[in-house]
């Protein structure tokens, strides 16, 4: 019989405190790690949130709401007052933002009898009433405007050509 009245050998007993200290060691190991990917996922998903685009004030209304806040109401502290001032004095652009077009079929290119340019979008004009956009350039862009046009040309009067059907 082993030594203390214990019906197994002493070795065995460490070994089982060794296994359970590894064991708890280990639990608490994960617990950090689970830990820091719920921080890390946290501050991905508030970056990918503030990363969201926010939209463009188009038609002015921000602006209008704040000038008559400001008007109406007074400012409850100096950062209240800073912040419409940054909102008031901000810059807005009026103009949409740009589109991207894959293919020269998604455009028309036009000249007119004075020789400028006008470019038509072949998806909005169901909605919009057949707009045309005119080209504004510099002489220095002017002639890859017109190569636009002339390849746009060449391409529709041999459609059959170069189409992919």
């Amino acid at each position: 019989m082993p030594l203390n009245g214990c019906p197994y050998p002493c070795y065995l007993y460490r070994k089982f405190y060794v296994f359970t200290y590894l064991y708890i060691v280990w639990f608490f190991h994960l617990v950090l790690l689970r830990r820091k990917k719920e921080i890390e996922l946290e501050r991905l998903k508030n970056q990918i949130k503030s990363r969201k685009p926010k939209g463009r004030d188009l038609t002015g209304e921000k602006w209008l709401e704040t000038l008559s806040e400001v008007v109406n109401k007074i400012p409850q502290n100096e950062d209240e007052a800073k912040s419409w001032q940054a909102r008031l004095l901000r810059g807005n652009s009026y103009m949409p933002y740009p589109v991207d077009y894959e293919t020269n079929t998604d455009l028309t290119w036009l000249t007119n009898d004075k020789g400028r340019i006008f470019v038509k979008f072949n998806g909005i004009n169901k909605r919009m009433n057949e707009p045309l956009f005119e080209v504004y350039c510099d002489s220095r862009q002017l002639h890859y405007f017109q190569r636009f046009c002339q390849d746009w040309q060449i391409w529709h009067d041999d459609e059959k050509i170069y189409s992919w059907d």
